[in-house]
């Protein structure tokens, strides 16, 4: 019963996020609450912002006591991410603590996207261009932002970021009065 409530509390606290705002949304619920898919944006000033990655989530049976599993849907150029989408991240295995919510575990997420690990890598070849070229690890980083991401996130004006899904474009506005802009989204994307 405990861990239904914790289920839907978390759930419930994501269904109000935004891409826009707080660099993750929740994309899709399925029928069984354990499952659902997620998106996050690429941070900014890092090689992948501009790009929205989706990510499936798949609570345990006994969350929160056991971490969620979480793997990217969308292919991703990263050390700490297998080529099928597996993260390595301690937040999700030895480091997890029933304390955190599906927010804060996507928000670490979303920050390996900034630092990623240069100790242990689950896709070596990103992880040695990571660390022997970082300007063309970068470029592959952005190169595989074009190929693979459906959505995209560019800077129109000083207060307009869009964001491209399939050829609907949606316009978000910069409101100085609310203080509601989040610096994830806002940064020129150099895709084609």
């Amino acid at each position: 019963m405990a861990t239904s409530k914790r289920i839907m509390k978390d759930v419930e606290s994501l269904q109000y996020k935004s891409l826009e705002k707080d660099c993750l949304s929740l994309e899709a619920l399925s029928a069984d609450p354990h499952k659902f898919t997620v998106l996050i944006a690429g941070p900014m000033n890092s090689a992948y912002m501009g790009g929205v990655f989706r990510l499936s989530v798949h609570l345990p049976v006994d969350y929160p006591m056991s971490p969620p599993e979480m793997k990217f849907l969308t292919r991703i150029w990263h050390p700490n991410i297998s080529m099928d989408g597996a993260i390595c991240l301690d937040t999700l295995q030895l480091q997890w603590s029933p304390l955190l919510t599906l927010e804060k575990t996507l928000l670490s997420v979303v920050s390996l996207l900034t630092d990623p690990n240069p100790d242990h890598g689950l896709n070596s070849d990103a992880l040695a261009l990571y660390r022997n070229n970082p300007r063309a690890f970068d470029a592959k980083v952005r190169s595989y932002i074009s190929e693979h991401c459906i959505h995209q996130i560019h800077y129109e004006e000083d207060d307009e970021v869009s964001i491209e899904e399939e050829r609907v474009k949606v316009t978000c506005c910069y409101a100085p009065q609310d203080k509601v802009w989040l610096t994830c989204c806002v940064g020129a994307w150099g895709g084609s």
